[in-house]
């Protein structure tokens, strides 16, 4: 091959990497692009937290888990990737082996049938407010979903770590969420699932209606997008949420008694008001 075909040669095979290159960076970058978060209810300010953890085999009695309900609305399929759990630790510096993330159907408002179980890994620096990453998980149509979440984390004589899924008092999001012990360690009369805020734990009540965490993976849309009427419900509950918010947050900044008891009043009226734009959304979505 003389030097001038050589150059030529050298040019189209630089042309077909570059080519090659583009389209390999196209795919991440349109791979990623439909990625996002599906369902959001962290409450920053988690005012109690509940454990939700698999211990070792010698404390099999006290294994626990909290499960909350999400929904994927009419005219979208999620298929989820990570999911971030908000939560507290005894031990922040001891990190689990891996978050136990398990899938159930939804049976008339608690957790149903168990779709699928994953040792989700964790990514470095979440802890205790683990990002967990799901890897493989089943295509979700349209309805009602429970997540549930324990950390697998050994005790050691109970002077060891323990992780405590935080609480969400910022909605009420869907249903409220649902606690077992089944081995009744911490006798909390929830040896199945029972609603959160009716089981002891151990010997406190926790009242909040929601657990705090969000979903992220990719969205697929129907080929029909929604209706008028369903992006104006979104768009209502979105409004709501913002307000219920700063509801929360004044109530948690008011002093003294009459300040505190409008605070009071004012969260209970945004909490309606999402009540009511939740309902919107699921009747037009």
């Amino acid at each position: 091959m003389g030097s001038a075909e050589f150059a030529s040669a050298g040019r189209v095979r630089s042309i077909v990497m570059a080519l090659f290159l583009v389209a390999a960076i196209a795919l991440v970058v349109g791979g990623r692009a439909n990625a996002a978060v599906l369902h959001d209810q962290v409450d920053t300010t988690s005012p109690e937290s509940t454990n939700s953890q698999d211990f070792e085999t010698e404390f099999n009695n006290f294994d626990a888990m909290v499960a909350d309900d999400f929904t994927v609305p009419a005219g979208h399929t999620w298929r989820l990737e990570s999911v971030l759990f908000r939560g507290t630790s005894s031990s922040p510096a001891t990190t689990p082996s891996s978050m136990r993330v398990t899938l159930f159907s939804d049976n008339a408002g608690s957790p149903g049938a168990e779709i699928s179980t994953r040792l989700a890994s964790i990514a470095p620096g979440t802890y205790p407010r683990p990002e967990a990453t799901l890897g493989d998980q089943p295509s979700l149509t349209p309805g009602t979903y429970w997540l549930g979440t324990q950390a697998v984390l050994n005790a050691g004589n109970f002077s060891g770590p323990q992780w405590f899924w935080a609480d969400s008092d910022e909605g009420p999001f869907g249903n409220p969420a649902f606690y077992k012990n089944p081995g009744g360690g911490f006798d909390s009369a929830c040896a199945s699932f029972q609603i959160r805020s009716t089981c002891e734990y151990p010997d406190s009540f926790h009242p909040s209606h929601d657990q705090s965490f969000s979903l992220s993976g990719t969205d697929t849309p129907d080929a029909v997008g929604p209706s008028a009427a369903c992006v104006a419900a979104k768009a209502k509950l979105a409004k709501t949420k913002t307000a219920l918010k700063s509801a929360v947050r004044k109530l948690k900044k008011a002093k003294g008694k009459a300040k505190k008891k409008r605070a009071a009043k004012a969260v209970k009226k945004a909490r309606a008001a999402v009540k009511t734009a939740d309902a919107s959304v699921k009747a037009n979505c």
